[in-house]
């Protein structure tokens, strides 16, 4: 499943028991990006770099 379906069918959910709770809203949103990000979804991987000056400043 990908992240768009996954989030649509959450929100769809919230939105029909919950009555559109903001912070519920709020929520999915979050978890969804985050587990995006993480590659628990079928969609491509978001690549992030660091640069070399920037790695060597978390040593």
């Amino acid at each position: 499943m990908s992240a768009e379906a996954d989030l649509k069918i959450r929100l769809d959910a919230i939105r029909n028991v919950e009555a559109n709770s903001q912070a519920s809203i709020d929520a999915t949103i979050a978890r969804n990006i985050l587990h995006e990000d993480l590659g628990y979804f079928t969609n491509v991987r978001t690549a992030y770099t660091v640069r070399a000056a920037t790695f060597s400043r978390t040593r």
